[in-house]
């Protein structure tokens, strides 16, 4: 067991010196065994505990022994008592479980760890595989738990239950046993407590063969997501990503294809196929992501990378942080890079300060440089230049006394442009 967890150090670059861990502990063997490993291993923890109040004295028992062992190992405890549920329908674990995670995530955030870790191990991992595999789901269902998603890692997926218990014993580390573990009310515990003996009995291998079988699928999801995530078909640009439809089509399965792509939008089956057989313009989208289909590609994003609001006023040279990208306000030519886009607006000095940078208004006109003073709205110049709705939403405005001087980073107002070459503003924006 302890060779497990060290690999799983090794493996994603965990060290003590410099990251800390948020434990998720219950009070049972699994994650006491996984603090005390972390402990061990000279990690900086704290623990994170939630009573749900489910079972009375025995849930304030597990608390009791959290703050026990906080006070033994000289680490901080965060507790929460799970909220009163005045509407008490639905499915209690999975709210549950949903509460939990948030709960983590913000502790986790509010006091700098680099990790959150669980004590899920094997025989979870075993039981998720089982339980997807009567749901129906596809590979990435059945390749079950994965041992790091984000901040989020699992160091025992590896580990059996039993190792877990003799760990305990030969240390010496007292854990509570929660009895409804013992019951076949839940599926889970069905599966634990029924099928999978069942197994055991018949196919002594039963549960390393189903192990090293979600590894493998594990291994084929990881090596899919690689080849298509860097085909040539799929580009990423300014946190989105482009799919060719051209590639897409030429693939066997095009719908399949945007699955991958796209599946940490949990997009339904139904508007996978809309999107793809959509007209330009067409979208689907979720809670936090939105995709959406133009004549040659589909572009895929997470909308919290969309602009929030803003305004800022430029009394002078300097550097200015949007919320999608950074602005940089010269008085000599800014060198050209990749990763920024040049803007030379011919200010004179007197009337170039000070000014506005803020989104595109739906009222907005515009007097494009070029077009012999002929004004349009900035949504239609910005359409007929192809832009798709991800561009121009991260358009940036420059308006001065009133009056739109340039669209960042496409076009200048020609009632700001001018052919002197000094007493300039030079602009550039690098999208975040």
């Amino acid at each position: 067991m302890l060779d497990h967890f060290q690999r799983f150090l090794y493996t994603e670059n965990l060290d003590p010196t410099s990251d800390t861990i948020l434990i998720g502990i219950s009070g049972g063997v699994d994650s006491v065994v996984l603090a005390h490993l972390f402990i061990n291993s000279g990690f900086k923890i704290a623990l994170a505990h939630v009573n749900y109040g489910q079972r009375g004295v025995e849930s304030d028992q597990d608390e009791e022994l959290v703050h026990g062992y906080a006070s033994t190992w000289n680490v901080p405890a965060y507790v929460i008592t799970y909220p009163n549920d005045p509407d008490n329908k639905g499915n209690f674990q999975e709210k549950a479980r949903n509460f939990r995670y948030q709960w983590f995530s913000s502790v986790a955030q509010q006091n700098k760890f680099s990790y959150i870790a669980t004590a899920h191990h094997a025989d979870d991992q075993i039981e998720t595989f089982m339980l997807h595999l009567m749901r129906a789901s596809g590979i990435h269902g059945l390749s079950s738990m994965q041992p790091k998603h984000e901040n989020l890692i699992r160091p025992l997926l590896m580990v059996f239950k039993d190792e877990l218990y003799a760990y305990a014993k030969k240390e010496g580390l007292q854990f509570r046993e929660d009895a409804s573990n013992q019951t076949a009310y839940y599926r889970r515990n069905y599966l634990r407590n029924k099928v999978i003996p069942l197994l055991e009995n018949g196919f002594p291998n039963a549960k390393r063969n189903i192990l090293k079988s979600i590894s493998l699928m594990n291994q084929s999801v990881s090596l899919t997501e690689w080849l298509i995530n860097n085909s040539a078909g799929v580009k990423k640009e300014n946190n989105s990503q482009v799919i060719d439809v051209v590639s897409l089509g030429n693939s066997p399965d095009p719908v399949e294809f945007l699955f991958w792509v796209m599946r940490s939008a949990s997009f339904s089956y139904t508007q996978l196929t809309d999107i793809w057989s959509g007209k330009p313009g067409s979208k689907i989208e979720t809670a936090g992501y939105m995709a959406i289909r133009e004549k040659n590609y589909i572009r895929f994003f997470d909308k919290s990378n969309l602009p929030a609001a803003y305004e800022i006023n430029v009394f002078d040279w300097g550097v200015y942080n949007l919320p999608h990208a950074r602005i940089v306000v010269s008085d000599f030519p800014i060198p050209k890079s990749a990763s920024c886009e040049n803007f030379e607006l011919r200010f004179k000095r007197e009337n170039s300060f000070p000014f506005i940078l803020r989104p595109k208004r739906s009222a907005d006109l515009f007097l494009p440089k070029g077009m012999k003073g002929k004004s349009k709205t900035v949504k239609k110049y910005l359409s007929d230049q192809g832009l798709d709705f991800w561009q121009r939403e991260r358009v940036v405005v420059i308006e001065i006394k009133d009056t739109i001087a340039a669209l960042l980073p496409y076009r200048i107002s020609h009632l700001f442009d001018t052919d002197q070459g000094d007493n300039c503003v030079y602009v550039s924006i690098t999208y975040l």
